[in-house]
């Protein structure tokens, strides 16, 4: 049964902008009917000193897969396109793929509150009406 997806993407490295589009495109590949806003810019909102800008995006579309399944292919994603995750500040992102809602279920609350993720919700939101 087709479940409703949406997803956070988000990158700081130096190819930000070619990292977000490549990872759009791929979730075309695994999903459908996808919708992905244009990357947008946007300041880091940590606790940490980052001082990169980051280019987010926000793509919605739908699956058959569960939830876990598809949580574990996005990290593998992650990990293919140079994505490491250490402690400290002023790490890299090569690529950051999180799937915030799953068939109406809220899987990272957190994110609902970060600038970052709401502006491209919000641009996704409203193409998702007309």
């Amino acid at each position: 049964m087709r479940k409703r997806v949406v997803i956070g993407l988000g990158s700081n490295a130096p190819d930000r902008h070619e990292a977000v589009t490549d990872a759009v495109k791929w979730l075309r590949t695994k999903l459908t009917d996808v919708y992905a806003c244009a990357p947008y810019p946007t300041e880091y909102e940590g606790e940490t000193d980052d001082d990169r800008t980051y280019l987010n995006a926000v793509a919605s579309g739908f699956t058959d897969l569960p939830s876990d399944i598809l949580t574990c292919m996005l990290k593998e994603y992650e990990t293919a396109h140079g994505r490491v995750r250490r402690s400290g500040i002023n790490n890299l992102v090569t690529i950051d793929l999180d799937l915030v809602i799953y068939d109406d279920t809220i899987v990272k609350p957190g994110e609902l509150s970060k600038r970052y993720f709401l502006k491209g919700f919000d641009l996704i939101k409203s193409h998702r009406s007309n």
